[in-house]
């Protein structure tokens, strides 16, 4: 098994984990006026209390987060089958 690139694929994801939790577990909203979807971050301490912001995103950029996802998921299987198959041929 080819170590250097499973610990490609392992960052990789790790980083397409964080980006799609902060997806999944944020708030949404559309803005009427670009038709931009905002992400809204609350955040709430005793010096500045309760705050809101917003990050922009667009769909184009959900989009990419899909297809990382999809590619990950597809090397990281690719390379598992292969060692699989390896495995296999040895016994």
């Amino acid at each position: 098994m080819e170590i250097e690139k499973l610990d490609s694929i392992l960052t990789r994801a790790t980083d397409i984990g964080q980006r799609r939790n902060r997806v999944i577990h944020s708030i949404w909203a559309v803005s009427t006026q670009s038709n931009d979807l905002l992400r809204v971050k609350t955040t709430a301490r005793p010096k500045t209390g309760l705050k809101h912001d917003f990050d922009r995103t667009n769909f184009d950029e959900l989009k990419k987060l899909t297809d990382d996802i999809v590619y990950t998921i597809s090397d990281l299987s690719k390379i598992l089958i292969a060692e699989l198959a390896t495995r296999n041929k040895d016994k």
